[in-house]
């Protein structure tokens, strides 16, 4: 365009004369040739002088749109004329015009030109956005829109060659409703280009600023792609502000959580597939002859499902330790990353401890602790009956992190863990138990009385897990303490018939916590027929010297255990709990070297082993168990790596021994 008044009429009669542009067939669309338009544009940029109007730019723009024009050269070429000494002025008024004519082609009525902006509230200076910036780096959408050919063009030069420019120029755009074009131009440049995405990060904008953020985390697979605390420090070398470190290191947080849960146990599920394969071949997809090679492939894919989870675990950590470092007062900004935990008690408490020692490691373990204290409802149980109560909470997971994040207070606060778990729970532990053991509280309350027992579960787990987080030094006076509410606990969580689980694991915990108590309240326990027979079972099994004088009793219990009836959901419930008896009394003989015991063990095993619903029982035979318990090496070998019995307690005093 040498003549701004030149008609526009002579300039497409020019263009179509130069073969620039073609005319469609049958009244379709035009064409651009590419090339050509690539040629004479360098040659322009030559001269050294500004386009004379915006309207060059959008032209320019529409054109690449209808050619196969090589784009990356373009831009670069073009954005000479943002990177050199020309009079700002001039600068923004080439960009005003060209605004100003994409808005006065755009007709007042047009739809959004993607459907993605049509859900959202779109705001390129909002920190929160980044999670929508993901989500279309992850499915981006064309613009579908003529007149917006033109404004991305322009806002990928500006990106790839002056991106502190965009900041005015999406402000301009969003003035006239025209914002959508600049944010599809940048997103789409960021998603096919990973420079422009590192580019993005210098904008200024929030919202292009997640574009890049969310390119370059993305390597393709779960582990790969730009580690968090190397986003933050391209963070700071482009003098990105504070708040904006931290939604973004809050985003990479909850991407790292996601990966791990996708990624840490895969190689676990892996060898539990191929081990029930070998063990039943049946099990196979497509009948038992594709059993082979269906263990080939298992083995094949183990070496990358290992390297997938390392890598994972490094990024967590390194998503944790950058998160913890931006989360500079916990009592404000917590609400800002506990989204990014993605409700993982694991993840809470890990995050909790990557906060740096003192002061900000208290106040991060104390809100970590929020979480159960509002479960059970410590700082005003007047109310906790009334409260509805999620029972999936009630796990051992969820009391084992929290008693984690207990010890670490205290010693933080250098006080006896004992003592403060104690004082944080005893209220809500007393009102639960008043009101559970109400006369006919099942009928009378129903699903208040069934939340009252999954709370004070929780209450007990956490105890006894506070109480043995050192074996070899429990907190005693929490330790009896919760030993005596469990001995009321158990009877009326047995009676009840709701959720067994509530009741095995105080019952597990329970046996771990007798073993380490001086006098015989094993035998109290024992001979206690109100409590749950797999308790008494446990008890009995895992103190060999009851085992050897009450050897009948001990009998007629595991078959007791064998017997039980079990609905559909608990599949292989009985054989799981006969096999933990079998590992329990494995450990406790081992531990206190009682060899002649060990042929015991048979009864509990074929007991387990008789069950059709758990082929994994059959992972490592009997005579193999033994053999390990003997020091025999290659059986010790097969019992460590087995993906039943490789985390068990024998497996563990096997490693101490």
């Amino acid at each position: 365009m040498n003549d701004e008044r030149e008609s526009e009429a002579s300039l497409f009669k020019r263009a179509y004369f130069t073969g620039l542009l073609r005319k469609g067939r049958n009244g379709g669309p035009w064409h651009c040739d590419g090339p050509l338009l690539a040629r004479l544009l360098r040659r322009r940029v030559l001269s050294d002088e500004l386009a004379c109007h915006g309207a060059v730019l959008v032209g320019i723009g529409e054109m690449i749109a209808h050619g196969h024009a090589p784009e990356d050269e373009i831009e670069s070429s073009l954005g000479r004329l943002f990177r050199r000494a020309y009079p700002e002025a001039a600068r923004q008024r080439l960009l005003r015009q060209a605004l100003d004519l994409v808005r006065s082609k755009t007709s007042t009525t047009q739809s959004s030109p993607s459907p993605v902006y049509q859900s959202e509230h779109l705001s390129v200076m909002d920190w929160t956005r980044i999670n929508f910036a993901n989500r279309w780096m992850q499915h981006p959408v064309p613009l579908g829109s003529f007149f917006g050919y033109g404004l991305s063009f322009i806002a990928r030069i500006l990106l790839r060659n002056a991106p502190t420019r965009l900041r005015w120029f999406a402000n301009e755009a969003n003035k006239r409703s025209l914002l959508p074009a600049v944010v599809g131009g940048v997103g789409e440049t960021c998603y096919r280009n990973g420079k422009a995405s590192q580019q993005a990060l210098r904008s200024g904008v929030p919202l292009f600023i997640g574009f890049g953020v969310a390119k370059l985390r993305d390597g393709g697979k779960d582990g790969e792609g730009w580690k968090a605390s190397a986003i933050d420090a391209a963070l700071i070398d482009n003098k990105v502000a504070v708040e904006g470190r931290i939604h973004v290191s809050a985003f990479m947080l909850k991407e790292a959580v996601h990966a791990w849960h996708r990624q840490k146990n895969r190689p676990a599920e892996n060898r539990r597939r191929r081990s029930l394969l070998e063990i039943d071949p049946s099990q196979a997809l497509g009948g038992e002859h594709h059993a082979i090679f269906q263990i080939e492939r298992l083995k094949e894919e183990e070496p990358e499902l290992e390297r997938w989870r390392s890598a994972v675990m490094l990024a967590l950590d390194d998503a944790l330790q950058t998160a913890a470092q931006q989360d500079i007062d916990p009592g404000k900004l917590w609400s800002v990353f506990e989204p990014s935990l993605v409700d993982t008690p694991e993840i809470r408490h890990r995050f909790a401890m990557a906060h740096a020692d003192g002061l900000l490691r208290r106040a991060a373990l104390e809100a970590a602790l929020a979480n159960f204290d509002k479960l059970v409802a410590v700082r005003h149980p007047e109310t906790i009956i009334g409260q509805d109560f999620e029972s999936f909470r009630a796990e051992w997971e969820f009391a084992f992190w929290a008693a984690r994040s207990q010890v670490e207070l205290s010693k933080v606060n250098g006080r006896d863990p004992g003592r403060d778990a104690a004082r944080r729970i005893e209220k809500a532990e007393a009102a639960l138990r008043a009101f559970a053991l109400q006369p006919f509280a099942a009928t009378r309350f129903n699903e208040r009385f069934q939340n009252s027992l999954g709370r004070w579960s929780l209450i007990l787990q956490f105890a006894f897990l506070v109480a043995l987080s050192d074996p070899r030094a429990p907190f005693v006076i929490l330790r009896d303490a919760a030993l005596k509410s469990a001995a009321t606990f158990l009877p009326v969580a047995n009676r009840s018939g709701y959720d067994h689980r509530w009741a095995d694991a105080v019952a597990d915990l329970v046996v771990d916590a007798v073993s380490t108590t001086q006098d015989n309240k094993a035998r109290d326990w024992i001979d206690d027929e109100r409590q749950p027979v797999l308790l008494r079972t446990q008890l009995v099994w895992a103190c060999p010297a009851t085992l050897e004088t009450d050897f009948q009793r001990a009998t007629s219990l595991v078959d007791e255990i064998a017997a039980r009836k079990t609905f559909r959901a608990d599949v292989g419930r009985n054989a799981s709990d006969l096999l933990n008896i079998v590992d329990r009394a494995a450990a406790a003989m081992k531990r206190e070297d009682r060899p002649d015991l060990y042929d015991h063990l048979a009864i509990p095993y074929a007991k387990a082993v008789a069950h059709t619903d758990a082929p994994l029982a059959k992972s490592v035979s009997l005579q193999t168990l033994l053999a390990a318990l003997n020091a025999d090496p290659d059986a010790r070998t097969i019992l460590l790596k087995d993906p039943v019995w490789g985390h068990s307690r024998v497996s563990e005093t096997l490693r101490n021994d």
